[in-house]
């Protein structure tokens, strides 16, 4: 993951990150619309995503990380 990475592929890659987004921050609730995520998913960068729910880029980052390593122990 980096800050340039599109949050549409990142979740369809990951699904599980879309509920792990909006526990962190009240602001991603928009990820469930589908209006806004059709027309932003595609756009929206990491960094983007990162500044609206008031976090540090590498801050978001390491918390999806660690995310995506705690679902893949549970899951092999």
């Amino acid at each position: 993951m980096h800050k340039g990475a599109v949050i549409a592929p990142l979740l369809k890659k990951y699904p599980y990150l879309k509920e792990f987004l909006i526990s962190l921050s009240p602001k991603y609730k928009q990820l469930n619309n589908p209006v806004v995520f059709n027309t932003m998913g595609n756009v929206a960068t990491l960094e983007m995503i990162a500044g609206r729910g008031d976090f540090e880029v590498e801050e978001l980052i390491q918390k999806l990380e660690d995310r995506v390593a705690l679902y893949n122990s549970k899951h092999r």
